[in-house]
């Protein structure tokens, strides 16, 4: 499973969901496709779209999350912002709240006849939200399950449970759902959103950065997998809701630091943020390198970033700098390579404003590269067909180059 998940985390979230008690308070609230009424102005609202009709809501965590929220929003952390949440909750019709320091406004119930991880039903909430409350910015975390490139697509049911890309919904009328990059993309081009920050696991490929770089102009992800805790809210709020522009390098530290000063297994941790005005430049770097037709060495092993016996996810910088031009002795030639090569590595310098990564992954694989954005290890032309590879853009316009 994915986002966040070990027997110990999950026993931690239970007992923390009985100890909270949750006390919940519920105001004017409408159904159906009414809009809500707008309330007070603000310098920046922030939703939070969770997605936990799965095993996150079955373990309670989004319920732990949503106390760390209140916790902020009575400590002051908001400052002049506001925080709302949609809440697809383990069963149970989708809810959006906003967190106050007097407790949780209901402010729109909806039906469950759209999947939360349809295009309309996103667009439809981001517009709720900026109708509701006048701001001047907008950002949105994607709270739920995650696995970066790897395809189910809207309505697909999969054989497999790493056959997703955000999100993970089930429970409308038996199917487990999914949201494709591609689709979350459309769903957030459009909206005036500021930034996008996954609190959800391996979201950090250059193929999922390659889908989203017309959407949003700031992202924060990961590129391994998340602790079952997810972000800590409490602390990381300040940041986001900091004035003038969210301090996304802030949130995204104080995430890394608060699993980075733990021990053992619970040290574990990588995060990044995006500046996605450089993915253009990363696009064409990558094209000019990968016409080249370049090989990896055979004993090359590049840095895995899942802990799994099957990887989908390594480090990008490792690969590209590993990269070898195959058949020439010609200088001339090598140094145009070369001089490719540093392009695609200043690139990734522009893109990635922020990284770090915890030593270890669940203290069993050792991270000794981490740029900050991963990609799938491809050999040969054969290794493209795994997991849906082929259908990704990135596949198609850049990635397939390697063996035309």
């Amino acid at each position: 499973m994915f986002r966040k998940l070990n027997i110990f985390n999950r026993l931690q979230g239970m007992a923390l969901a009985i100890a909270c008690g949750f006390v919940f308070v519920f105001a004017s609230c409408s159904k159906g496709s009414d809009v809500p009424e707008p309330r007070r102005t603000s310098e920046r609202a922030v939703l939070v779209y969770m997605v936990a009709s799965n095993s996150l809501g079955s373990y309670k965590y989004d319920d732990n999350d949503i106390s760390e929220m209140l916790a902020a929003a009575r400590a002051g952390d908001l400052l002049n912002g506001s925080l709302l949440i949609y809440h697809q909750s383990y069963s149970g019709s989708p809810v959006l709240k906003e967190v106050t320091a007097t407790g949780i406004d209901t402010l729109k119930i909806y039906d469950n006849s759209v999947s939360s991880l349809s295009v309309a039903r996103m667009k439809g909430v981001i517009g709720d939200v900026k109708a509701t409350i006048p701001a001047k910015d907008y950002g949105i975390i994607l709270w739920s399950h995650g696995n970066g490139w790897l395809r189910a697509g809207e309505g697909h049911t999969g054989e497999t449970p790493i056959g997703r890309a955000f999100g993970q919904e089930g429970g409308i009328d038996g199917v487990t759902r999914y949201m494709d990059t591609e689709s979350l993309a459309q769903a957030l081009t459009g909206t005036g959103l500021s930034f996008a920050y996954f609190d959800c696991c391996y979201m950090g490929g250059v193929e999922v950065l390659y889908d989203m770089k017309g959407a949003v102009p700031k992202i924060v992800a990961s590129v391994a997998e998340l602790p079952a805790a997810g972000m800590p809210y409490n602390i990381t709020l300040p940041y986001l809701m900091a004035p003038g522009k969210a301090d996304l390098e802030g949130a995204a530290k104080a995430t890394f630091d608060f699993y980075d000063s733990k021990t053992g297994v619970d040290r574990t941790c990588t995060m990044s943020v995006y500046d996605m005005e450089g993915m253009d430049e990363l696009t064409d770097a990558v094209k000019e390198l990968y016409a080249w037709h370049p090989v990896t060495p055979a004993n090359f092993t590049p840095q895995k970033f899942m802990t799994e016996w099957k990887c989908y996810h390594y480090d990008f910088k490792h690969y590209v700098e590993n990269l070898q031009l195959p058949g020439t002795n010609d200088d001339e030639q090598l140094q145009a390579f070369e001089s490719t090569r540093e392009k695609v590595l200043a690139a990734i310098e522009r893109v990635v404003t922020y990284s770090e990564a915890t030593p270890f992954i669940w203290d069993k694989l050792a991270v000794r590269h981490h740029c900050g954005i991963s990609t799938q290890f491809l050999t040969d032309e054969a290794g493209s067909t795994t997991q849906g590879y082929q259908e990704t853009a990135w596949w198609r316009d850049v990635a397939s180059q390697l063996f035309e």
